[in-house]
Parts: structure tokens; sequence; C-alpha cells
């Protein structure tokens, strides 16, 4: 089925002139392509975020091997020192746990506990929520509902 969707997605995407008919005959671009994109102060800052995913990644398997956690998602992260604030909102999914709590400090340190409230129904989040589902999915299901 993704064979299909790309398909027709490429008929749709605006390419640059010289481009084949089919997605299947494009050629990837090279990195160097994708970076001149870019400015430097994105490219500063993901490196920067993928730096504090790495070492929260690490503590996360940590935890798994310590029988803190079963998954990730039944984590909740202290992340001190990462200086990652304006990012908060998204660290979650970054990190592929429910909660993730910023601390001020002057070093990276992380620190895994089990996440606070109950299991999502719907995306396995943990969440203090109550009710079956957790806000966002409980927002979701109220637009797609009506």
């Amino acid at each position: 089925m993704l064979v299909f969707t790309t398909e027709e997605a490429w008929g749709y995407t605006k390419k640059p002139a010289g481009a084949p008919d089919s997605v299947h005959l494009a050629l990837l671009p090279e990195p160097a392509e994708v970076a001149s994109g870019l400015d430097a102060a994105k490219l500063t800052r993901w490196e920067r975020l993928l730096e504090v995913r790495g070492v929260v990644l690490k503590a996360l398997e940590e935890a798994r091997q310590a029988k803190t956690i079963g998954t990730s998602l039944e984590a909740r992260v202290r992340l001190t020192g990462a200086k990652v604030d304006d990012y908060a909102a998204g660290l979650p999914e970054l990190f592929v746990v429910s909660q993730v709590v910023l601390e001020p400090g002057d070093q990276i340190r992380v620190t895994v506990e089990r996440a606070k409230g109950a299991k999502c129904e719907r995306c396995w989040k943990y969440s203090v929520f109550t009710g079956a589902v957790c806000e966002p999915c409980a927002e979701a299901l109220r637009e797609m509902l009506g």
C-alpha cells in the first residue's frame, strides 16, 4: 500500500526540473543538498536535541534493564541541566515517553521513574487525566466524533 501512496503523493508534489515521472525512479538527495536548505541555527538546535535524546535513550535502556520500566511509555523522565525549555511540549514525543519534567542545573542528568497516572487506552501514554483516555486523545476524539 505504501508503494501506491508514495506514487500518488509524488503526483501532487512540486518537483524540480528534470524530475522523473515516478517517485520510484527518483534518487534520494545527497546530505549536502538537504543541509543547504536549512539554516545553521536550526541545525545547531537539532544537534543539541539529538544529543540530549541520546543521553535520555541510554538512561531509558538502563531503567528497562533494571526493571524500573517495561517500555519507554511507562517512563517519566526528569531532565536536569539540558537547557531545552523551548521544546518542552515536544520532548515526550522526541523521547517516546509519557512525561518529561525539566529542572535547572549545570550539567545534564537524567532520572527515569515510573510515569504518574493511568495508561490511556488509545495512545498507551500515562496521564493523570481522569478518564479512559488522556487529554490529547480526548480532544482528538471530540474533533473526530463532533
